[in-house]
Parts: structure tokens; C-alpha cells; sequence
């Protein structure tokens, strides 16, 4: 997870200059359609802000977790808390992906039809990558309140 945040990070800039490319050249970029090039630009931008907070929300989740069961118990619930770390680890896999992948497309509908995967090894589409990062979330939390339930 730390790997693709350092990718995130260190790919601003390219993702700065990329938008200013998609900005200046609509019809090259576009493909000729009519849409705003601020348009496709804007979603790109915020889905990478959306995917940067639900990167953010899934390690503080995560270090929470772990820093409340630890001080409350030394001996409580983490064994029970595996899944739930698992799950949190996988959410932020998943956005790392997402996030990453961002900077390599000019437009929205090209990054939406796009295979994304780790390490440039295209796997699945925006989408799946998408509902595999929030099942995972979801069931860490159900998870995590299952173990305290118990």
C-alpha cells in the first residue's frame, strides 16, 4: 500500500501536466467530440481526490483499530481483528490502483474503459477495481463489529 502511495505522490506533477495537455488540445485529446475539455479534466480530478480520501480513511480506520484493541486488551479481540485488517489493507490495494492509474489517461471514458492493475499488469476495469475496494471496506467493517460483538 505504501508502494502506490509513493506512486500517487510522485505522479502530481505528471498528472498536472497531462490535464494541461487535455486542456489545450480538445479535438486531438477528445477525439473530436464536443464535450468541455474542463469536463472530462474536472472528473478526473475528482475521482482522484475521492479515491486519495478513501485511502486516507481506510489507514486511519486501520491504525484505529489496531491502536484501540491493543490498548484496551493486549490479549482481547486482535486475533479476531485479522479479517478486518486484511480487509482495510485490500480497500487501500485497491484505491492505490485506482489512483495510480489516473495520471496514464487524458480523458475519463479513456481511464473508464482501461484495464488497470498493479504494476502496470492490466487486470480489471475502473469499475471493478471500484467495487472491490468498497466490498472489501464494507466487510472489514462488518467484521470489525462482529468481533466486538461477540
Amino acid at each position: 500500500m505504501c508502494l502506490y502511495l509513493l506512486m500517487i505522490v510522485s505522479r502530481c506533477d505528471f498528472f498536472a501536466r497531462r490535464t494541461t495537455l487535455a486542456t489545450s488540445t480538445p479535438s486531438a485529446v477528445h477525439g473530436g467530440t464536443n464535450v468541455p475539455p474542463e469536463t472530462t479534466s474536472d472528473q478526473l480530478k475528482n475521482l482522484f481526490e475521492y479515491t486519495k480520501f478513501h485511502i486516507g480513511l481506510y489507514a486511519t480506520a486501520l491504525a484505529a483499530t489496531i491502536a484501540t484493541t491493543l490498548r484496551a486488551d493486549p490479549d482481547g479481540p486482535i486475533n479476531r481483528l485479522h479479517g478486518v485488517i486484511l480487509c482495510f489493507c485490500l480497500a487501500g490495494l485497491c484505491g492505490g490502483i485506482i489512483a495510480s492509474s489516473i495520471c496514464e489517461h487524458p480523458t475519463y471514458s479513456k481511464f473508464e474503459k482501461a484495464k488497470l492493475g498493479p504494476l502496470g499488469i492490466p487486470l480489471f476495469t475502473f469499475k471493478i477495481w471500484a467495487a472491490f475496494e468498497h466490498s472489501a471496506f464494507w466487510t472489514g467493517v462488518f467484521l470489525l463489529v462482529w468481533a466486538y460483538w461477540r
